[in-house]
């Protein structure tokens, strides 16, 4: 038999890999050990080729079989989605809604809304995922992986085919840094100057680097003394309360608190990253549940009033917050 065609197999070999041996996955999953052996060693009877390194522990996979796992996770979440669509009802307000969020979000902005939803709507569930891939959520599904029924994050304003899109606000990217920093090596007020300085780099997925900042229509590129990388924004925030160097481009919703605090302060005069719109957005086959929909536009609701709100207590602190550099793409149906 030839199983590089049974869906089955593929599970058994995934769930094997994900539990890093054979005997553990059937343990958490309640599959007798010898089922588990049998399906990997047909399946890759049937490639030709070993997913696993047999004869050595701990275990651990072949490179064909690492590119096999992602490939075969992909399809398992995709066969999970066909068999939720056809058998859900889409009039019900029940069943699951997956959502994507950019990490560090979630705690403020997204999981109180949820909480409340499920005092209206208790017999709606939620998987929670973070987003990961693509510079901007225009460009993070596109490429035939598994999609999510909602997605929120940033988005330049284009439009893509078979997406519903909510505009909730622009989100702005401020320059900061720690009062211990500007005590020991002053506070720069244009970017030529941050080539005496410690630059703290965002080179996270979920949006492109920042390599310019803008001002009154003129733009001017970064160069740094040194620089430290980081891949989640929370990192780098940490690193700048630290005295670790200059963020150039901390979204507001993760320094308001801060810098109404004082523990963060503006520099680099009104120079910043050009801002981003923010969006929620749907497939247009999922928007046609009520569960995802009624919740989409819940969600939007209440963001659209999150990030107003942000504004406001950013122009409460006499920042110079009036710079706005990019105008956010107008909403969108």
């Amino acid at each position: 038999m030839d199983r590089r065609f049974d869906l089955e197999a593929w599970r058994h070999f995934v769930l094997v890999a994900e539990n890093g041996g054979l005997n553990l996955a059937a343990n958490i999953h309640n599959i007798e050990p010898s089922t588990l052996s049998r399906s990997i060693k047909s399946l890759e009877a049937s490639l030709g080729r070993p997913l696993f390194v047999h004869g050595k522990r701990p275990l651990s996979l072949t490179i064909f079989g690492q590119e096999a796992l992602k490939e075969a996770q992909k399809l398992l979440a995709q066969h999970r989605v066909m068999l939720e669509t056809l058998l859900s009802s889409k009039e019900k307000m029940e069943g699951v809604i997956r959502l994507a969020i950019p990490g560090g979000i979630g705690p403020g902005m997204v999981t109180p809304r949820i909480l409340e939803f499920q005092q209206i709507y208790p017999n709606v569930e939620f998987d929670v995922v973070q987003l990961h891939k693509g510079a901007v959520l225009d460009q993070t599904f596109s490429d035939g992986e598994t999609l999510p029924h909602l997605t929120v994050g940033y988005s330049t304003g284009g439009s893509l085919a078979g997406l519903v899109y909510r505009y909730v606000g622009k989100m702005d990217f401020i320059p900061c840094c720690s009062p211990r920093y500007l005590s020991q090596y002053g506070s720069p007020q244009d970017p030529d100057e941050l080539v005496n300085h410690k630059g703290l780099i965002f080179k996270g997925s979920t949006r492109k680097p920042t390599e310019f900042l803008v001002k009154n229509g003129v733009r001017k590129l970064m160069s740094w003394d040194k620089i430290f990388t980081f891949e989640t924004v929370v990192d780098m925030k940490n690193a700048c309360l630290l005295g670790g160097g200059i963020a150039a481009d901390i979204p507001l919703i993760h320094c308001i608190d801060e810098l109404e605090a004082g523990t963060l302060k503006v520099v680099l005069n009104g120079w910043r990253r050009p801002s981003l719109g923010c969006y929620i957005f749907s497939p247009e086959q999922f928007w046609e549940y009520e569960r995802v929909r009624v919740f989409g536009e819940w969600l939007a609701r209440s963001q659209t009033e999150e990030i107003a709100n942000l504004h406001r207590r950013f122009d409460q602190l006499g920042q110079d917050s009036c710079c706005l550099l990019y105008t956010s793409p107008s909403p969108r149906d």
